[in-house]
């Protein structure tokens, strides 16, 4: 990383490596939903 880099973006590439981790755990252990279950869920919001 640069030298200018600051601690927000440090935190923020953190929080995103962490997300995509665990999203890919998620699949991984089939800890998914269908399209179509979703479109129905979003739904109620």
């Amino acid at each position: 990383m640069p030298d200018t880099v600051n601690i927000d973006e440090i935190m923020y590439r953190l929080y995103v490596i962490d997300k995509v981790r665990k999203g890919r755990e998620a699949v991984w252990q089939g800890n998914v939903i269908s399209v179509e279950e979703l479109k129905e869920e979003m739904k109620s919001w």
